[in-house]
This record gives structure tokens, sequence and C-alpha cells, in this order.
């Protein structure tokens, strides 16, 4: 897998401005820092039958429809209504509760919650997760061996 990827590493490369480079890897284009993530993600993450994931493009209302599935999703749980001055809407970042899988899981974002401690927030709820994928591109867990909910947003 490494040679075809570095193969489309430097044959399909864009430069954005002076300093932010493209690649395109399996047919789309993402951020060459980015590409790491998003290998680790499709070679190690494992979907469970309970999650969600939302996928989107980036720049297409992503944030705004985290915060509705979140809503939905836990609209029955008082503690997490929005209206709740405990709501973990209020005294928590979205991007904390919805967490993005390219990013997220095995970025370098330390500050936000694993998976595991999101359950935790919200025990009786789905891990509700994010992503800026192609579905084409999403890990084998997701398209095959799980039963997991996809809304998928284009």
């Amino acid at each position: 897998m490494t040679s075809a990827v570095s193969y489309e590493r430097q044959s399909h490369r864009r430069l954005i401005g002076s300093k932010v480079e493209i690649v395109k890897y399996q047919n789309f284009w993402c951020l060459e820092v980015g590409l790491k993530d998003i290998l680790h993600y499709q070679t190690h993450f494992k979907a469970h039958d309970s999650d969600i994931i939302l996928a989107s493009l980036p720049k297409s209302s992503t944030t705004w429809l985290k915060s509705l599935i979140f809503t939905i999703v836990n609209r029955l749980n008082p503690n997490h209504q929005p209206l709740n001055k405990n709501s973990l809407l209020l005294s928590h970042n979205l991007h904390e509760l919805v967490y993005f899988l390219e990013n997220g899981f095995y970025g370098g974002y330390p500050m936000l919650p694993t998976p595991l401690q999101l359950q935790q927030l919200a025990p009786n709820s789905p891990v509700l997760l994010s992503t800026h994928l192609p579905y084409a591109s999403f890990p084998e867990s997701i398209k095959t061996s799980s039963s997991c909910k996809i809304v998928y947003i284009a």
C-alpha cells in the first residue's frame, strides 16, 4: 500500500496558495498533512453497530448538522436538551461531542476526547462520528462489517 500511496503523492500534487499542498488519494483531494491520519483511520477504525456517522463535504454546514444530529439522538434524555442548563451542548465544544474521524482518532488533536470518553459523556447514546471522506474511501468496517448508520450529505 505504501508504494501506491507514494506513487499517487508524486503524480497528483497541487499547491494551493504558497503553503498548503493537496494530494489526490483514492480519487479525491485531501491535504497532504492529513493523508497519514486518513491512512490510519482507513486501516484501524472498527465501526460498531450503534455508531452514527455524519459524512459531508467540507464547508457544507457540517457543524450545524453535528448539532442537529446530537440533539435528535439525545432528544429523549432530559440532561442533553438544549434548554437544560446542564446540557452537553452548553458545556462542551460540539466537535468534542461528534468526533471527527480523520483528525480526532488518529490526528494531532489530543485535546479532544477519545471515543471511549464520548461514550462515558452520553452512556446510553450511540457514538456520533463525522468525516469528510467520500463513501468509497470509508474503512471496510463501516461499509461491510457493521450495521452502523451513515448520514451522507452531498
